[in-house]
């Protein structure tokens, strides 16, 4: 049986959105963007068996060959088969309910993964997915092969975390948070929102967003993208 993991971002302790430059105002090397709940694009599987909840997109509006990465939520009522994603890594996190029970069709190891856990997987692997104790709600992350890696961390309470190198998404699993990266003002997230932050411009200063949880029952997972280099700004977004 293979083993999730948990914890993989160490802490140091679209419709319409707000947006701010993450720096002084003459030098706005970070862009946030809240992604509100109700703002995420409803999209079909690719297996046709379910309904994804698309939070954010790597180039804005991509699809099929253009995607670089995509974060997304899914309610998961019955059993059925992973869609085929050749060509991506792919991470999943269980955010609500109890678990599902995660079958290999290739080599027939089984995982189980339960509420607060995730698992990194090939795209191309089709799981079988039982679930253990009715529907439950996961958080997908998928990058194309060859273009970073991912780095996610499950929060709760007042954490520092480090930013990745492209994007870092935030996600509000449960309660609220108010989230401040680098020098910009607090930024704050109900559950099912999310902070996209983007790195613009090279900078050698801590890459760091500090997250503040309403109270202990605040749930947020970090995902950072790192792919090296800073990645071009989006166009739609304000700063230098």
């Amino acid at each position: 049986m293979q083993t999730p993991q948990n914890n993989r971002l160490s802490p140091s302790a679209s419709a319409a959105r707000h947006e701010t430059a993450a720096q002084r105002p003459d030098d706005a090397r970070w862009i946030c963007r809240v992604l509100p709940a109700s703002g995420a694009l409803r999209q079909p599987w690719r297996n046709g068996g379910g309904i994804t909840h698309q939070i954010a997109v790597w180039p804005p509006a991509a699809q099929g060959g253009d995607l670089i990465w995509r974060i997304s939520t899914a309610d998961v009522a019955q059993p059925g088969s992973f869609s085929n994603w050749d060509g991506f890594e792919r991470q999943l996190w269980v955010t609500h309910g109890a678990g599902m029970r995660l079958t290999d069709p290739a080599s027939g190891a089984v995982t189980l993964l339960r509420q607060g856990m995730s698992l990194d997987f090939p795209g191309e692997r089709r799981y079988a997915c039982d679930l253990l104790e009715g529907p439950v709600r996961d958080l997908n992350v998928m990058l194309r092969r060859g273009h970073g890696a991912i780095r996610s961390a499950r929060l709760c309470g007042a954490h520092t975390v480090d930013l990745g190198t492209g994007h870092t998404i935030i996600y509000c699993v449960r309660g609220s948070a108010q989230v401040r990266v680098a020098d910009s003002r607090s930024t704050a997230l109900a559950a099912g929102d999310a902070l996209l932050v983007q790195q613009a411009t090279a900078t050698d200063r801590p890459r760091q967003a500090v997250i503040h949880g309403q109270d202990s029952t605040t749930e947020c997972i970090a995902i950072a993208l790192d792919c090296g280099t800073p990645l071009p700004p989006d166009p739609a977004l304000p700063g230098k």
